[in-house]
């Protein structure tokens, strides 16, 4: 999944997606695909979509998203992104709670917090695949859980769990909560793409868009 060099084959199918997300610009506000679109298989998520994909997630920003890893919870999310000084670079920042006791209790006093940073070469695409060149810093830690990134607002699954949720403030964490849905690497998964409000609502999928525009 390493990122210098051209990404992987997967990438092909949804490299606009999963690295170069929209952040809005020309995307309607219903966000949903025409017939061509879906035929081309070339929708962009919105600002407020989240992608789970078979190797991780993209997430909007300002919300939350979970992790855990044997006693280690995480509670992350990205706050900013902006250009750098050249037109290659592309910088994102994130904040992060972080648990080792088990609780996922971000409330605790050994509840650590923390802020981090991290920029890429703005990608290019030969022949239709995705690739990066230059210094690149592409790791977040968060507490125990080390995870890697591909791009403005993702994270890889790695070997921990992700949870993506609507929540903007670590204080409405509530990690036992049932609407709390926790996803791993899975290469048999189709990626989808759905609002974070609709995200925990019954039947998103429903509401929600293939990565290649197909109907469920």
């Amino acid at each position: 999944m390493g990122i210098s060099g051209r990404l992987p084959v997967l990438f092909i199918l949804c490299a606009a997606i999963l690295a170069v997300p929209a952040l809005g610009q020309g995307i309607p506000p219903d966000r949903l695909p025409n017939s061509e679109e879906k035929a081309r298989g070339q929708w962009l998520p919105g600002p407020d979509d989240v992608t789970i994909s078979r190797i991780g997630v993209n997430m909007p920003f300002g919300r939350i998203i979970l992790a855990r890893k044997g006693s280690d919870h995480c509670a992350l999310k990205f706050t900013k992104t902006w250009s750098g000084e050249t037109s290659y670079d592309r910088y994102i920042s994130y904040e992060f709670f972080s648990q080792s006791d088990s609780s996922g209790d971000f409330s605790n006093s050994n509840a650590k917090t923390g802020t981090g940073e991290l920029y890429f070469p703005r990608p290019r695409m030969w022949m239709g695949i995705g690739y990066y060149k230059g210094a690149k810093k592409d790791l977040l830690q968060c507490g125990g859980i080390r995870f890697k990134s591909f791009g403005v607002g993702s994270i890889a699954f790695g070997d921990a769990e992700l949870a993506p949720t609507p929540w903007t403030s670590v204080m409405e964490v509530n990690i036992h909560d049932p609407r709390i849905r926790w996803y791993r690497k899975d290469t048999s998964r189709i990626t989808w793409i759905v609002s974070i409000d609709q995200f925990w609502q019954d039947g998103w999928e429903d509401k929600g868009t293939l990565c290649r525009g197909n109907p469920k």
